[in-house]
């Protein structure tokens, strides 16, 4: 009898248990597949939402970036925006010459780019995920023929050096400009926010005319339910 007590009193509390949601012996990845990725990352694996890896090469053309998908752009005007305005931005994981693992992106802009005009400037911008600051931005910006690197404020021309390949390159595409950068260098861990921007030089200082909205791109091994790309952390 004590015995039999014994086992309906487990059954119980078994069923106790089980009528409250405790989490333990769920599947994190159930219903994954069906999560919808944000613009620009495609399903990996079944678990997560990444940015394509692909063959991409900072040679100023564009057919490397056919399979690539493209993330519509739309943007807030803050000054004279006459120049050409990005309608489209491209994000992909690349492997650079060196060894290295770096971000790529090509940015379309609606008509012909000024490649020649030294006072209008193009730059993408890096916040780091899952956790960034408005001081933890990183960005390459490309004016006629000269890029920098602007490392959380600071900028750094590109060193022309065969020795020490940059860890970035940009060039001017017929539709806009693409480029590179090591992840190292972005310090990126879990993937990314970008955004583009468009200054304009007025004689003294650089002003800022148009911000895009923000872009999101995550990396294979952020493989996880509530990864920083899921439509959760929207």
């Amino acid at each position: 009898m004590k015995m039999r007590a014994g086992c309906v009193a487990l059954l119980v509390l078994l069923s106790t248990v089980s009528s409250c949601d405790l989490g333990l012996g769920t599947d994190p990845y159930r219903g994954i597949a069906n999560d919808a990725c944000l613009a620009g990352n495609t399903r990996r694996t079944g678990q997560a939402c990444v940015l394509s890896s692909a063959g991409i090469v900072i040679d100023g053309q564009a057919a490397d970036w056919e399979a690539i998908a493209s993330i519509p752009l739309a943007g807030t005007c803050a000054g004279s925006c006459d120049m050409p305005l990005p309608v489209a931005l491209q994000l992909a994981t690349v492997s650079r010459e060196d060894g290295e693992r770096a971000l790529a992106w090509r940015l379309v802009l609606d008509r012909a780019p000024p490649q020649l005009d030294s006072a209008v400037r193009y730059a993408i911008e890096f916040r780091p995920l899952p956790t960034w600051n408005a001081r933890s931005v990183d960005a390459v910006e490309l004016s006629a023929g000269v890029s920098w690197y602007v490392k959380s404020g600071n900028p750094a021309r590109m060193v022309d050096d065969p020795k020490r390949p940059s860890p970035w390159a940009a060039t001017w595409t017929s539709d806009g400009w693409e480029g590179e950068a090591a992840t190292g260098l972005i310090a990126l861990r879990g993937g990314v926010v970008a955004s583009a921007r468009v200054d304009r030089h007025d004689g003294s200082e650089w002003r800022t005319q148009w911000v895009s909205d923000r872009a999101r791109g995550c990396w294979e091994q952020d493989a996880i339910k509530l990864d920083p790309c899921s439509p959760e952390e929207r």
